[in-house]
């Protein structure tokens, strides 16, 4: 094969998946022409099936304050681009003690160095939003901006997005292998014996990419590289109908989370277990049994016979620089160039999250390695819509996304999150920046909106 008849200038990224399609903005956006190719739909293969937990990056600061500062910064992103993904009616994050000894000056005096906000909670206040919760007068509560998402319609929204920037988006078109000349990646083929050349491949798709690099995700012999690649299980508890409707936190319980999604609460510990293969989604028996034990110890009155109850556990692989390895330490967002490691192959990237959380992270410093690699003069004009317009902003956190003077609310009829302007006379919908009016908004009464209270001006 000629590498030379079979140039392109597209770039393809293989994965749909919230990092895939940030990706994707992020490179159309700069006037790359881009192929996201995905093996069946959007987000199917969502790390863990994901709890929805968006993180401030208050979990982390007490260990990797770098991590936690990403979080906050990506946190604001995510709730400026997408405010329409917050869960309705379920608030902000409460942390919580359950141990007498447990020291909550660790977590304020990390939340103040990361300069996260946060809000110190009276018990009586907390019994009454947590009624059936049983924990301790003596427990320390603290409010956090943490909040409960549907990543649906994050994933949705960065559809829409990817496509206005002028993205190509390919569902049902799985990856067979990639096209190499010699050293060269000229593009990829699928399943289907299409092939498509391109200037530049990017991974997106964790364990489906990594296997069209055999040996990449596992130590070979004479393999080079400077960062180790680790593949973690977590396994999560759906229960129907929902134990409150606040997301929690408890520190020093395994980290026992409660994130709502009604009518259901899905409920983790902060337990990865390292295993041999990012395709393992096979539940462990014991790892479901450590989380009902903790939902039996903080809600007494729950019967399990009285639950709808699913369990199921997701596995994802990350990369880690060698110098970061260290048990309990998370992964940051990582970009691998291929060209840098031993066997080397040109013109091939892969990504990793990190978090999910850190998808609009991940986005920008991929940008950056592609825009080093293809050597691009041009300066960027046109930002992706989680950025500030304005240059001297980009990468920073930005409040663009919602009007200035305006309040978001819920519609409960329709179920979008609408915008009203302190002297406008109907809900429009914020997605469209005050253009067009909420489906229901000819038949609903402000008396139907409630607020989401989170998101300020």
């Amino acid at each position: 094969m000629s590498a030379q008849s079979t140039t392109s200038n597209r770039i393809v990224i293989v994965g749909g998946g919230i990092s895939g399609l940030s990706i994707a903005t992020q490179l159309a956006e700069a006037g790359l022409p881009v192929t996201l190719l995905e093996a069946s739909r959007l987000g199917f293969g969502a790390t863990t099936r994901n709890q929805g937990w968006l993180h401030s990056g208050a979990w982390f600061a007490p260990t990797q304050i770098e991590l936690a500062r990403k979080c906050s910064e990506s946190f604001q992103k995510t709730m400026t681009f997408c405010p329409e993904c917050v869960e309705p009616n379920s608030g902000t994050m409460v942390y919580l003690t359950a141990d007498v000894g447990t020291d909550p000056s660790r977590w304020t005096k990390a939340w103040e160095a990361a300069e996260i906000s946060y809000q110190k909670l009276a018990y009586e206040g907390l019994a009454k939003q947590f009624p059936n919760l049983s924990i301790p007068r003596t427990a320390h509560a603290y409010q956090l901006p943490d909040r409960a998402i549907r990543t649906d319609v994050l994933l949705h929204r960065l559809v829409v997005a990817s496509q206005q920037a002028g993205a190509e988006i390919r569902t049902d078109t799985p990856v067979a292998r990639l096209i190499q000349h010699d050293d060269r990646i000229l593009g990829v083929e699928t399943i289907r014996g299409e092939q498509i050349f391109a200037r530049l491949v990017i991974l997106a798709g964790n364990a489906k990419g990594g296997a069209l690099v055999p040996g990449f995700h596992t130590h070979t012999a004479g393999r080079q590289t400077d960062v180790e690649f680790v593949v973690l299980k977590a396994h999560l508890l759906a229960l129907r109908p929902e134990l409150c409707q606040r997301p929690f936190c408890i520190v020093d319980a395994d980290g026992f989370s409660h994130i709502p999604h009604r009518p259901n609460s899905i409920l983790g510990l902060n337990r990865w277990l390292p295993v041999g293969n990012g395709d393992d989604t096979q539940v462990v028996p014991a790892e479901v049994e450590r989380i009902w034990e903790q939902v039996e110890r903080f809600f007494p009155s729950v019967r399990r016979e009285e639950h709808q109850a699913l369990s199921w556990a997701g596995s994802t692989v990350q990369a880690m620089s060698i110098d970061d390895v260290e048990p309990g330490r998370t992964p940051l967002p990582t970009v691998v160039d291929h060209s840098q490691e031993a066997p080397a192959l040109q013109n091939l990237l892969s990504v990793f999250s990190g978090r999910a959380s850190l998808w609009a992270h991940l986005a920008m410093q991929t940008f950056q390695t592609v825009s080093e690699k293809l050597e691009l003069t041009t300066p960027q004009t046109n930002m992706p819509p989680w950025c500030s317009s304005r240059k001297e902003d980009y990468g920073e956190p930005y409040m663009a996304a919602k009007p200035q003077n305006s309040i978001l609310y819920h519609c409960q009829k329709c179920g979008n999150v609408v915008c009203r302007e302190s002297d406008s006379i109907q809900p429009v919908c914020c997605d469209t920046h005050m253009e067009e009016a909420c489906e229901c908004s000819a038949e609903t009464q402000y008396s139907d909106l409630e607020t989401l209270t989170a998101i300020d001006n």
